[in-house]
């Protein structure tokens, strides 16, 4: 995925002196609001693997999965980079039934667990989603992209908006035969960030095969400025 660098400006001027009742004298103004988005290679990831255990009873089900996840949660445990965390959620069962010319039949009882690895970094990803996958669960995938700093995409993206409307408006000011002046009011109208991913399946066995992804932020501004 490349790096892109978007930004879009819509402008509204507007002169505090033209206004019916206003008075000539008071101070004019301008002012403008602008959009920035950016997207930024991302530096961590989160990892979402899944696993399922069929059975007759509820019992043995729980069992058999306890069986084969609880050994792979400690080994996860002691060997998580620094600053990544391990989040292993509660066992379920629940049974299964089996629909035959409307009628029900039990099937078994399945018991399912999932565990969470939250920001593993970008670069060990593949790494990771390859040994993973040799512990056969029935789901793995990359559930979220993340920045180091959370709110870094976030600032750069309110901070190219507000650039991006003071050219706005300093075009707007010369063509008037206006100085701009000093800033007079900033209003954070939007900051989002989607937070794309690419999902993994769980056959996906080759480090190489994962392709890292990009963290978005979008952000909308409305800025006034004196006229001089």
């Amino acid at each position: 995925m490349r790096s892109r660098l978007i930004v879009m400006i819509v402008a509204l001027a507007v002169l505090a002196g033209c206004s019916e009742g206003r008075d000539a004298d008071g101070p004019h103004r301008i002012e403008v609001s602008g959009e920035g988005e950016i997207s930024l290679p991302a530096e961590l990831a989160d990892l979402s693997l899944g696993f399922e255990v069929m059975a007759d009873g509820a019992y043995e089900a729980s069992e058999r999965l306890r069986a084969k996840v609880n050994p792979l949660v400690e080994e996860l445990r002691g060997s998580l980079p620094e600053g990544a965390e391990l989040q292993a959620r509660s066992l379920a069962v629940a049974p299964q039934y089996r629909w035959n010319e409307g009628e029900r039949s039990l099937e078994g009882y399945q018991a399912t667990r999932s565990i969470q690895l939250m920001a593993l970094p970008v670069a060990e990803l593949g790494e990771w989603t390859s040994r993973l996958s040799e512990k056969n669960p029935q789901r793995l995938s990359v559930t979220n992209f993340r920045l180091r700093e959370g709110d870094t995409a976030e600032q750069q993206a309110l901070a190219r908006a507000f650039r991006s409307a003071r050219r706005r408006a300093q075009a707007l000011a010369d063509s008037a035969g206006r100085e701009l002046g000093q800033t007079l009011s900033i209003q954070e109208q939007q900051v989002s960030q989607p937070g794309p991913h690419r999902m993994m399946a769980a056959d996906a066995r080759e480090a190489d095969e994962f392709e890292a992804g990009h963290v978005q932020a979008q952000a909308d501004v409305r800025v006034t400025f004196a006229l001089e």
